[in-house]
């Protein structure tokens, strides 16, 4: 150590200080090679220590600054004082696999500080602890620990990187990468802490049988203080077989990705998750994160051979899902349900081709608000939420296992089960599913039969397979849920029927009443098919405003107010006196998307010319008159008449092309949007696109644009697009219209001008 450091008491202005009321002493900024280290020592450990000693004995912080070197570390090194180290950068080439070359003295761009033991050990390399100053935590920037487990090595041994542990707080990181070391790379014990850009690379595993999380946030206190109040703004974790143990409270992650790919690790024949939760505190959140999986039954790998049929069941059953939890273990003893969740905000969830059992989460709620989850698989319920979880704007897609030739084979190929299945009642709203299968549920909201006093499910699609869910399905559900098409009620025996007390709903088989004051089968309220065959008891006396499902004679159908009536036996709708607008001038009839076929008058329309509602009345223009005569009158064959006729049946209407007259007013210099002769609307539906590239509506009973046989879109002309628009695709189709009545008034004007100009 030279004498300068030994005696550094003086001010310098890159120093930190102390807190007011205390002697303030600084330290200048300290260099490894000033304490004897450097990049052509085998073990930096010693220098590293030197540095934290100084700032201990100046109760001071070490302001530790590396040049573009590799440190290499042997002994581990403890700092009981507030650091900052900083380097000039974490970005090393050889971030795919490659070793930290020893005699490399000089990075290109990288500090890196390198694990050095020749041994498998628990014991971090570098460990901050309590510290003097008080107020102040540790900062690291721009560096770069690589562990002693890099693939290419020689030889790899399994050891951890760096450990938090302070009682107070705070800490503030940027740019640092933690890679290869094979148990648990970054460990965080103290409150409040920002993490920017950190990186966790082929970091956790396993040592005599305990499992070390690359990033692992779990104090080591059984109750009360824990981690918490840390923000992770675009972490990159990736091929960490156990990624996150997450507890404590109020952590955050924003942005960023979690990936492990097949190749990533070996299998090994456990159940824990890639995410793990326990005693959590206070919420957990993810926020716009991408979560990108192995294939699920690459964990299968880890088991023994067999064939025996029990084995292979039990062996599926406990293959880990991505994110998942141990019943019991969940929530802290201080903490309770109404504190402890966890939450998902616009995250991502994908496998490029292989289905994937994403969430099992008991105990506590969670959310997920605008996820996107892909490839979930079937054999399984790939989303398991506990009690009063809640999905609410959200797309999943289901992935079926097919063409596998393991001994797994029967029991995943074409197998399906309920996507979405609770440890007790779960809410969902908006969200859309894509794929699986049209005799299994959407839902099952299970609670050991017990019933959901909180289950409510509204506006939820089932992909191809069924109809929207209706505004919400009662207050209790003495059942479960499941669907054929979106959403069944089932008794507590699992038969095809409902027995829901606080609804007052029975039935008989294939149908449920809703309605009476009685628990017996009711005509009040709504009333499907009572005897499986579309027919049931006539209403009574006291029945009234009732709904039926199915159009048949017997059935009485029908929507009834005081003077409309629309039926059942008959499709049309009927009134008896005049039929007015709420308002006038205000509602149409049928759209540029949904016209009308007829409409059958005994007189034509009567339309209002009244001078008073009209203003800024001129003549028309002479370049109006030559646009409009020059537009060619022909004859044309409506598309949907030859889809519905064929060619020969399909007649010959007489009229003009409301592109022509827009080409021919552009034509002469005007603006045509500016005449309502022309009107131009527009309809839009949200899509999504398939592995074949086609264009699929997202709901399947829209009826705004028309699909194929296939139920696919297509672009048909100019004014069809495809845009991206709030975070959703959606298809535009544009349909150009002509007020008949306007362009003919203005060709007999265009004529009276011709026979006048002749004379």
């Amino acid at each position: 150590m030279t004498e300068q450091h030994k005696n550094a008491q003086t001010l310098n202005a890159d120093g930190m200080t102390q807190p007011a009321g205390e002697t303030l002493h600084e330290i200048t900024w300290l260099k490894p090679e000033d304490f004897g280290g450097g990049p052509d020592v085998a073990d930096n450990g010693p220098a590293f220590r030197a540095m934290a000693q100084l700032a201990e004995s100046n109760n001071a912080a070490a302001c530790i600054r590396l040049g573009a070197r590799t440190y290499r570390v042997k002994t581990p090194v403890a700092f009981n004082c507030a650091v900052i180290i900083e380097g000039v950068g974490a970005t090393h080439a050889g971030l795919a696999a490659n070793t930290v070359n020893e005699s490399d003295r000089v990075q290109r761009c990288s500090s890196i500080i390198k694990d050095a033991r020749d041994y498998d050990t628990d014991e971090y390399l570098f460990t901050f602890n309590d510290r003097k100053p008080a107020v102040l935590g540790i900062t690291l920037r721009n560096l770069e620990f690589v562990g002693a487990h890099v693939s290419d090595s020689p030889k790899r041994y399994k050891t951890c990187g760096v450990f938090v542990d302070i009682s107070g707080w705070v800490s503030s990181s940027i740019n640092v990468i933690l890679r290869d070391f094979g148990l648990t790379g970054l460990k965080i014990n103290h409150n409040d802490g920002i993490w920017n850009n950190i990186s966790l690379l082929r970091c956790g595993g396993k040592l005599n049988g305990d499992v070390y999380y690359a990033l692992d946030l779990k104090r080591e206190n059984d109750i009360g203080s824990f981690t918490n109040q840390h923000k992770f703004n675009n972490p990159h974790i990736e091929h960490c077989r156990y990624a996150i143990r997450c507890s404590g409270y109020m952590n955050l992650f924003f942005g960023g990705h979690l990936e492990i790919n097949d190749w990533s690790f070996t299998p090994d024949g456990d159940s824990y998750p890639v995410v793990l939760f326990e005693q959590l505190t206070y919420p957990v959140t993810f926020d716009k994160m991408t979560f990108i999986s192995t294939d699920t039954l690459r964990y299968l790998d880890g088991y023994p051979l067999t064939t025996d049929p029990e084995q292979l069941a039990a062996n599926l059953a406990s293959v880990p899902y991505f994110f998942g939890g141990v019943p019991g273990k969940m929530i802290d003893p201080t903490s309770d349900v109404v504190k402890a969740f966890v939450r998902f905000s616009g995250c991502d969830f994908t496998h490029a081709s292989k289905p994937v059992l994403w969430l099992d989460i008991p105990d506590v709620r969670t959310y997920l608000d605008g996820v996107h989850i892909t490839r979930a698989a079937t054999w399984a319920p790939a989303i398991k939420l506990g009690q009063d979880s809640r999905i609410t704007n959200s797309f999943i897609q289901m992935a079926a296992i097919k063409g596998n030739t393991s001994n797994y084979a029967d029991l995943v190929n074409n197998v399906y089960s309920v996507p979405v299945a609770g440890y007790g009642h779960i809410s969902a709203d908006g969200v859309q599913f894509y794929g699986g299968h049209p005799a299994y549920a959407a839902f099952s909201a299970g609670n050991s039969g017990g019933g959901s006093a909180r289950s409510r499910i509204t506006n939820v699609i089932r992909g191809a397979y069924g109809a929207t869910i209706g505004n919400a399905l009662g207050d209790y559900i003495g059942g479960y849920l499941s669907s054929y098409d979106g959403v069944r009620i089932q008794s507590h025996d699992g038969a095809s029927h409902a027995a829901i007390s606080h609804d007052r709903m029975t039935s008989t088989t294939g149908a449920f009443t809703i309605g009476s004051a009685r628990y017996t089968a009711s005509r009040v309220g709504v009333i499907a098919n009572l005897d499986g065959a579309g027919n049931f008891l006539a209403p009574t006396a006291n029945d009234r405003n009732w709904l039926g499902s199915r159009a048949a004679a017997n059935s009485w159908n029908g929507v009834f107010t005081k003077t409309f009536f629309m039926g059942a036996a008959s499709p049309d709708g009927y009134w008896p006196a005049g039929l007015y607008p709420t308002a006038p001038a205000t509602y149409s009839i049928g759209s540029s998307a949904l016209p009308v076929k007829n409409i059958y008058l005994q007189n034509p329309p009567v339309v209002i010319c009244d001078a008073t509602y009209k203003t800024e009345v001129r003549s028309v223009e002479d370049l109006l008159l030559d646009a409009v005569g020059s537009v060619a009158f022909c004859a044309y064959k409506m598309k949907n008449a030859i889809a519905k006729k064929g060619s020969k049946n399909a007649r010959y209407h007489i009229g003009v092309l409301a592109q022509d007259v827009r080409d021919a007013i552009t034509a002469v210099g005007l603006d045509w949007r500016q005449y309502a002769l022309i009107a131009y609307e527009e309809a839009e539906i949200e899509i999504a696109r398939d592995d074949h590239g086609n264009l699929i509506p997202l709901n399947p009973e829209q009826t705004l644009i028309a699909t194929d046989k296939n139920g696919h879109v297509h672009l048909e002309s100019e004014q069809d697009r495809v845009v991206e628009k709030e975070g959703k695709r959606l298809f535009v189709r544009g349909t150009y219209m002509l007020r008949m009545e306007e362009f003919l008034a203005l060709r007999m004007a265009y004529i009276e001008r011709k026979l006048l100009n002749n004379g």
